[in-house]
């Protein structure tokens, strides 16, 4: 009486089929995680926006480029206004935890732009500028 098994070549070619289908699932994974964080800096963005927009209506007008910074959160004129996580104001890093921001005041209208991981530069407010 013969006793059906597997072959050693079988359950090697199973084992890396299974291999080949986890790699390409951690990869999917770390691309829905960093379309993730480009959309926490979207967010971001755009509360930066309503908060400037809310200084105008106060201040009559945008804040200057030197009283906005990025030391220990968005701040205009030394006040935080937005704590921010994992933030850079100059260099160009785009990991998971830094991300540039960049601010421009001129003639009354304002850029506002961040660095995505993806790469990509987002741009917000009245004119575009070269967050690199």
């Amino acid at each position: 009486m013969k006793i059906k098994a597997f072959s050693i070549l079988e359950l090697l070619v199973v084992m890396g089929i299974v291999a080949i289908l986890s790699a390409l699932a951690a990869f999917g994974i770390g691309q829905l995680n960093k379309a993730s964080r480009d959309g926490d800096r979207l967010n971001t963005l755009g509360q930066m926006v309503d908060i400037l927009n809310a200084y105008k209506r106060t201040n009559l007008n945008y804040p200057r480029t030197e009283n906005v910074t990025f030391d220990e959160g968005f701040a205009i004129d030394n006040e935080i206004k937005l704590e921010l996580e994992g933030f850079k104001q100059s260099g160009f890093s785009t990991t998971d935890s830094q991300t540039k921001y960049e601010y421009q005041y001129s003639n009354g209208r304002f850029g506002l732009c961040a660095v995505m991981e993806s790469g990509n530069i987002e741009n917000v407010g009245d004119f575009d500028i070269d967050c690199q």
